[in-house]
C-alpha cells in the first residue's frame, strides 16, 4: 500500500479519544490490517527490476516521493488547524513496517530479532494486486483516505 493510507489512517486512530498507550500500538497493528486489503504501490508495476525478490528497487522508492510529500503536506495542513502532535505520532507509527521493510539501508535489520517476526508479519498480511488489476486498488486506497480526512476534518 502506498504510504497516505497507512499515514492518514495512523494519523486518525492517533487523534482518537484513546489514551496513547493504547492508541500508538493500534497505529502500528493497523499498518498489518490496512495492507490485508487489497492495493496496489510501486512495486505492483516496478517489481519486475528487483535484484532480489522483497528489496525494494529505487525507482519504486522515487515513485513513494510524491505520495509522501502529500502526506506531509496534508499532515502539516491538519496540525495547524488542531494543534494535535499525535497527528505526526500516528503517521510514523503508522509508516514503521514499511520503514522497516522497504528502506533500502535498513534491509540488515530484518535480520535481527523482533524485526524478523515485523518483517514475517508484514509479508504474511501483505496482499498486493496484479498490475492489470491495479484500479481496484486505487479505489480500496481511495476509500480509506477519505475515511481517514472525513474523520481528521
Amino acid at each position: 500500500m502506498i504510504a497516505t493510507p497507512h499515514i492518514l489512517a495512523g494519523a486518525t486512530i492517533a487523534t482518537s479519544k484513546l489514551s496513547p498507550e493504547i492508541s500508538l500500538p493500534l497505529v502500528f497493528l493497523s499498518h498489518f490490517v490496512l495492507d490485508a486489503i487489497p492495493h496496489v504501490e510501486p512495486s505492483t508495476f516496478f517489481k519486475q527490476h528487483r535484484k532480489k525478490e522483497d528489496e525494494a528497487t529505487w525507482r519504486e522508492i522515487f515513485w513513494e516521493i510524491p505520495d509522501l510529500l502529500f502526506s506531509t503536506i496534508v499532515l502539516i495542513l491538519l496540525f495547524l488547524k488542531s494543534h494535535n502532535f499525535y497527528l505526526f505520532w500516528g503517521a510514523f507509527f503508522g509508516i514503521l513496517p514499511d520503514l522497516f521493510d522497504n528502506v533500502p539501508f535498513w534491509y540488515g535489520v530484518r535480520k535481527w530479532p523482533v524485526f524478523r517476526q515485523i518483517h514475517f508479519l508484514h509479508d504474511f498480511f501483505h496482499i498486493e494486486l496484479d498490475k492489470k488489476h491495479w484500479y481496484i486498488g486505487l479505489i480500496t486506497q481511495s476509500a480509506i483516505v477519505a475515511v481517514a480526512l472525513y474523520f481528521l476534518v
